[in-house]
């Protein structure tokens, strides 16, 4: 015979499980594009299904004989997992997967402050032995099963089942409150309602993550567009995305609040600024942008582009200023410095453009790196610096076709 653990427990570890694999999920969405044909936030509920099915089938498959022999060199035959099944009741033993434990091995049986139910057994180490009222060879820990896993009812019989199979079984006292505990038809309700209202959490965490990857590749797509010369496609493309930033569903809890989180509003913004920069409407992609560094204040990427398009449309002195705001709060970072070197030289101002640069190699050297020779040998201070493919083409001008 074997005991089931509760409904409750397979439900929220199928959700729990389904969540990580969702996750991954998201992660291949964010960096491929072969989806790109289909609408994902349109098939959110077959997605949902085929998650909940894979990790259904992938739960089922670990806690299973094969998956115990396989994975006996880590877990001693134990189930890496314990999802519809807790543990095979015998005549003469107790199955955890494929590890069994005779009835008359186990002496003692308590319940951890983990939730977990250890049972050892004098089978090796011998009686007790008593000094000063302290037993100072005590049973040793042969098995530990998670206990939360199956329901008060299904407890209470197998405390009882274990007292009738070992007589002179010792239990601790946790274990001896939960044989005495009533059961309650309330905490039926209260699982249900916990699980339905976990299921409609993920389910809304699902919908509004492929909204939001679904939100960045029309913008994407409305930028590829442009630069390809198709006006029409960026600008369907751009519509689609705005009416879904604009539009979130109105059940939706977590979609509004995940379109205005920092970083996702950051990526967003910026998304749609490239987008209308592509169909032309400067004046709003610069916009767009400005919202982007509200949201991600501390982001090279961010502020420095918002400078870029400052300096695309001729407003030299206001890219400059914004670069000097941003390298007052990264002192030792060389990549704003020569954007205001940059800038300098646009401005005609190349002497100062070469003060700047001849300050900033003045200021490192006092203040980041230390006097030479360092030691260990290779423990010398260096200053790494992330450039773009936009930041190369500002600084240096963009490559010439070889056609």
């Amino acid at each position: 015979m074997s005991i089931k653990t509760s409904v409750f427990h397979q439900g929220f570890t199928l959700l729990g499980r389904a969540s990580a694999i969702f996750a991954v999920l998201l992660l291949i969405l964010y960096s491929t594009s072969f989806w790109f044909g289909w609408y994902v936030d349109d098939l959110f509920f077959l997605i949902l299904t085929f998650i909940l099915i894979t990790t259904y089938c992938l739960l089922r498959a670990l806690e299973s004989r094969i998956s115990c022999k396989l994975f006996s060199p880590l877990f001693k035959g134990k189930p890496p997992v314990v999802y519809t099944y807790w543990l095979g009741l015998e005549d003469s033993a107790i199955t955890y997967g494929i590890y069994r434990l005779l009835w008359q091995a186990i002496d003692e049986v308590s319940l951890s402050h983990f939730g977990n139910l250890v049972f050892k057994s004098r089978a090796l180490s011998g009686p007790a032995i008593i000094d000063k009222t302290k037993d100072v060879n005590p049973p040793i820990v042969v098995l530990k099963v998670p206990f939360a896993v199956i329901d008060l009812k299904t407890q209470k019989e197998f405390i009882s089942q274990l007292k009738e199979k070992c007589p002179g079984v010792k239990l601790n006292r946790r274990l001896e409150v939960i044989a005495n505990k009533p059961i309650l038809r309330s905490t039926n309700y209260i699982h249900t309602l916990t699980l339905a209202a976990f299921l409609l959490i993920l389910a809304d965490v699902a919908y509004s993550t492929l909204t939001y990857v679904e939100l960045l590749k029309h913008y994407y797509l409305s930028h590829k567009a442009s630069m390809e010369g198709s006006h029409a496609e960026a600008k369907l493309q751009f519509d689609t995305a705005e009416y879904m930033r604009t539009h979130p569903l109105k059940f939706s809890l977590v979609t509004p609040k995940l379109l205005n989180t920092r970083s996702a509003a950051a990526g967003i913004q910026e998304s749609r600024s490239k987008a209308l920069w592509g169909l032309g409407e400067k004046i709003e992609a610069l916009l767009a942008q400005s919202q982007a560094v509200k949201y991600a204040p501390n982001s090279f990427k961010i502020n420095l582009r918002q400078a870029r398009l400052y300096a695309a449309l001729g407003k030299l002195d206001e890219a400059k200023k914004i670069v000097e705001v941003f390298t007052e709060k990264h002192k030792h970072a060389l990549l704003p410095r020569m954007y205001i070197a940059s800038l300098l030289t646009k401005l005609k101002q190349p002497e100062k453009a070469e003060a700047s640069l001849k300050d900033y190699v003045s200021f490192v050297e006092d203040d980041y790196f230390s006097a030479t020779p360092v030691w260990p040998p290779v423990g010398e201070d260096a200053i790494q610096e992330l450039f773009y493919q936009e930041d190369l083409e500002f600084l240096f001008g963009k490559k010439e076709s070889s056609k």
